[in-house]
């Protein structure tokens, strides 16, 4: 039995059988954010087009294997196979944003199964194991530019899709507006 499949076995038996990229609800993610090519897009590629889509689930490296990325449930999800197509069609800086989905929903899985999650910057090492340790932050981002990036996106969405209460604020603005001209 290869390690790819054993490392499948072992994820849908801690995650569930189903597909991270489903799960994680990675494509809705992805379209809200904007400035990625969706996953809509790329199934209406002509390659896609009147093909049946495979629902076989594959493994997918967080870290590339290429990159010394092991073959653990740490660093794997399971994927349904166009859908890892679709996350190596990507430019490699738009794949971590994908792949940094997956870490996030794996973390947050464990913690509503009550699993024992440990804060890396809680840990207290002495000075033998400090020098065998490596911190791996869980997202490239920081916590403003996330907070950013969040208002960004509620903006383009209150543009796109305006609340009755704004509806009223621009109707007595124009009002006012009138009302200040004459």
């Amino acid at each position: 039995m290869s390690k790819n499949h054993t490392i499948k076995k072992l994820l849908i038996q801690k995650y569930g059988k189903g597909c991270f990229f489903e799960m994680a609800r990675v494509a809705q993610r992805i379209e809200e954010m904007g400035g990625i090519k969706t996953y809509k897009k790329f199934l209406e590629e002509k390659r896609f087009k009147g093909q049946k889509i495979s629902q076989q689930l594959t493994v997918h490296h967080l870290r590339h294997r290429s990159e010394g990325g092991d073959t653990s449930i740490e660093n794997c999800v399971n994927i349904r196979e166009v859908a890892h197509q679709y996350i190596h069609s990507l430019p490699r800086e738009e794949e971590e944003i994908i792949n940094n989905m997956f870490r996030s929903f794996k973390l947050n899985f464990a913690v509503l199964q009550g699993a024992e999650v440990v804060d890396h910057e809680s840990v207290v090492l002495d000075s033998v194991a400090a020098d065998n340790y490596i911190a791996i932050p869980l997202e490239d981002t920081t916590s403003e530019q996330y907070e950013q990036l969040r208002k960004q996106r509620e903006k383009r969405n209150k543009l796109k899709n305006p609340t009755r209460a704004m509806k009223k604020r621009e109707l007595q603005q124009l009002i006012d507006e009138e009302d200040y001209d004459r």
